[in-house]
């Protein structure tokens, strides 16, 4: 347990914050308000748009839905003798014609909550066991918001 706390701790400051994660209740609300298609390809997308981002950066992304049956990790990227970790959240947002963008109550990392880093930071030590690799490796979290 203290590798698992050692790990979620060590999640980048140079991505993003956490704040306190919004309760599961108004998580599954909003999840389920959405088909599941029209998530899939916001996923789909913030995913390229997460790879954009982070090959701006200086990361190298190298592997990118990596799966097994417990956990999937978004994009694999190195940056120095780092491998990152990196769960994409993204979500969509309704543009109002008259007022622009509406406000979101939330952030889309906070919809990451520690059941998923766990996950995470089970196929994250797999990876690294199956690759031989014996690196420094993180954890982190992109968040994107797109315009609908």
């Amino acid at each position: 347990m203290s590798f698992l706390r050692n790990v979620i701790l060590s999640i980048s400051r140079e991505m993003c914050t956490f704040p306190l994660p919004i309760s599961r209740p108004w998580r599954d609300i909003i999840q389920s308000m959405i088909p599941d298609e029209i998530r899939k390809d916001v996923g789909r997308g913030g995913e390229e748009i997460a790879c954009q981002f982070l090959s701006r950066k200086g990361y190298k992304v190298i592997d990118r839905n990596y799966r097994k049956k417990w956990g999937e990790i978004d994009i694999i990227a190195v940056k120095g003798e780092t491998v990152r970790f990196i769960e994409v959240k993204a979500v969509s947002r309704e543009i109002d014609s008259e007022n622009g963008s509406r406000e979101m109550d939330y952030r889309p990392e906070e919809l990451v909550h520690n059941s998923k880093l766990r996950k995470i930071a089970r196929t994250a030590a797999l990876y690294m066991e199956e690759k031989s690799d014996d690196r420094e490796f993180q954890i982190d979290v992109v968040g994107v918001i797109m315009d609908n």
